[in-house]
């Protein structure tokens, strides 16, 4: 047997595969639905975007400079 590699059967690598995708799925559903339930953050996201409406907006290199991107 190689040293460096695995023999996976196609099989089992295929429902890996599909399973991860899956998971990445429902993390992507289950982040949406606790966002969309806090109520605060919801305020926050409104607020914002009446500001963001009203014209008042930072430019991109500053946020990332106030938050040390």
């Amino acid at each position: 047997m190689n040293k460096t590699h695995i023999q996976i059967p196609k099989r089992i690598l295929e429902q890996f595969l599909t399973a991860s995708q899956e998971l990445f799925i429902a993390q992507d559903i289950l982040e949406d639905f606790l966002f969309a339930s806090d109520k605060e953050f919801i305020q926050k996201m409104r607020h914002l975007r009446k500001e963001h409406q009203k014209g008042r907006v930072k430019e991109w290199q500053e946020l990332k400079t106030g938050y040390g991107v």
